[in-house]
């Protein structure tokens, strides 16, 4: 019979470290349910900047994290219930772990269906609202299927952060499919995740078990699989290979930058002014090459270098702004 585990954890660090951990093990079977703090969490082979306001959520100390899973970008938060199925076997049952959702669900008065991305939808007015979505991962020793399932979450915020502003960003990072979307407490006022918990140990008729926090720290293993999970070689540094273009246009001159970016450092990057001394030019852009990418690092170190030319200071500021509005339009960088 498969095991249900609730972890009271609210550090999705440490919940996705314990669902990697029992997945690599391959001796467990069932299902793992977890509430997260706020958050967002990207797939696997995803671009940070092209999925979500990363530096808003730096500001809101909403943490940035990188599952082992494929799929899209998706916001958690103490509302949103995860659940995890973990299998010994190669097949990953799709079709019957939402099922039994759905089953549960029923038992709450919400009547929903899945898709054929494997989404849980309720249709309101003729149209599909989507409340929980799906990843997938396969290793030698098992599989596992994750998602999410809102009951009350800020949709808000949802939108605020997983809302990008529009970059010229080329590369090979898998683009998340936005759909509409809808809290399961406005479909049914009463039906709380808590309820549905208490559903699904009705519907398999055997109880949930309780892990706790600390119990998940006292294993070294889970730790460290937390540790690597929280590192930035892991969250940026995995980004699939990318190029950006930044254009920047002003009343009496122009610059171009061509930026590529690898494993979260920039590799190499090209400008052209259509005024400005070329020689200038390259020397700013050799102060870029090799820092970690982010606009509000590359601002910072452009800053300190337009002090070396102080001809110029007020072409600089007006640079400086623009970037600035790249990464966050309320941002004010000057010098």
């Amino acid at each position: 019979m498969p095991q249900l585990i609730h972890s009271l954890s609210q550090d999705v660090f440490i919940n996705l470290a314990y669902e990697e951990w029992l997945l690599r093990k391959g001796h467990f079977h069932g299902l793992v349910l977890y509430h997260n703090s706020p958050c967002v969490v990207m797939g696997r082979f995803q671009n940070p900047w092209l999925e979500c306001q990363v530096p808003l959520m730096n500001e809101m100390k909403i943490p940035l994290v990188r599952r082992i899973s494929g799929g899209g970008c998706v916001y958690h938060d103490l509302n949103n219930l995860n659940f995890s199925f973990i299998h010994t076997q190669q097949k990953i049952y799709r079709e019957e772990n939402l099922d039994l959702l759905l089953k549960v669900l029923e038992r709450l008065d919400i009547k929903a269906y899945r898709n054929e991305r494997f989404d849980l939808i309720f249709d309101r007015d003729g149209a599909p609202f989507k409340f929980s979505g799906s990843a997938f991962k396969r290793v030698k020793e098992g599989t596992m299927h994750h998602g999410t399932l809102l009951w009350d979450s800020n949709l808000g915020l949802l939108n605020k952060v997983l809302n990008p502003k529009d970059q010229v960003i080329a590369g090979k990072g898998i683009r998340s499919h936005r759909s509409r979307v809808i809290n399961l407490r406005e479909i049914q006022s009463g039906a709380n995740s808590t309820a549905f918990l208490k559903a699904l140990s009705l519907e398999l008729g055997q109880k949930i078990e309780v892990i706790t926090e600390q119990e998940l720290l006292n294993n070294p293993e889970i730790k460290l699989i937390a540790t690597k999970l929280k590192s930035d070689s892991w969250i940026f540094g995995e980004t699939p290979v990318f190029n950006e273009e930044l254009r920047f246009k002003f009343d009496e001159w122009s610059l171009a930058l061509d930026i590529r970016v690898k494993k979260g450092q920039i590799v190499e990057v090209l400008g052209q002014s259509s005024t400005h001394h070329p020689l200038i030019i390259q020397d700013i852009l050799a102060n870029i090459k090799g820092l970690s990418y982010g606009h509000y690092t590359l601002g910072e170190a452009l800053k300190e270098k337009f002090k070396v030319y102080p001809e110029y200071h007020q072409d600089w500021q007006e640079l400086l702004k623009r970037w600035a509005s790249l990464w966050r339009k309320e941002d004010n960088c000057s010098f």
